[in-house]
């Protein structure tokens, strides 16, 4: 298992990702660290539960996350575009619901032009569309730049992946990598099933 971080420029955005090489450890991390980590590490029992419980809830978040993308997907195409979404997808969540957001970076990579934009609302999906298209400087651009900074590092799969952006403390970023499905009721795995994206994430 090969553990990264990276500071970029940018906000300072700080990139962890959690990867073994061709699959992405999602379940099955770092088993004697969370065994036994306070012998290990001198942390206390509290310190503990509350670094499992933001492990815990970063899970649950990435199963939205994927629920999210995966249904704006679907009205987006609702809407018959001229071709389907290229680029990237970056979600976020908001009091009212998910935002997704489709788009690219620019070419001098100081932009993320949003193209279309799927806003949840009361389970539904509802679909913008920006012809020329919307320019953001926010957490789209770090995002997008976390990813890129993420998979150019992976590498080269031999397999379609899904990538996740979840926020961290300090203005940071959790970039997560994991395997698509791509045959109907096969879960690869890490993805689909129960601790969907659980990284132990020690700093």
């Amino acid at each position: 298992m090969k553990y990264l971080e990276y500071q970029i420029d940018h906000g300072s955005v700080c990139v962890n990702m959690c990867v073994n090489r061709g699959r992405v450890a999602l379940i099955i991390f770092a088993a004697v660290g969370l065994f036994f980590p306070s012998a290990a590490t001198g942390e206390s029992s509290r310190q503990l539960a509350a670094k499992l419980s933001a492990i815990t809830e970063r899970g649950r978040m990435l199963a939205e996350y994927d629920t999210a993308a995966w249904k704006a997907t679907d009205a987006v195409m609702a809407t018959h575009p001229k071709a389907r979404p290229a680029g990237r997808y970056i979600a976020h969540k908001t009091l009212m619901g998910w935002v997704v957001d489709f788009g690219r970076l620019s070419a001098t990579g100081d932009k993320f032009l949003v193209v279309s934009e799927a806003v949840q609302a009361s389970g539904q999906y509802t679909v913008k569309s920006f012809d020329p298209a919307r320019e953001d400087m926010g957490w789209n651009l770090a995002a997008a730049r976390g990813i890129e900074v993420a998979m150019r590092d992976f590498g080269k799969g031999d397999r379609p992946y899904n990538v996740a952006v979840l926020p961290a403390a300090n203005d940071g970023l959790y970039v997560y990598l994991y395997p698509a499905q791509t045959k109907d009721g096969v879960y690869p795995l890490g993805a689909g099933g129960p601790g969907l994206g659980d990284i132990f994430q020690p700093r």
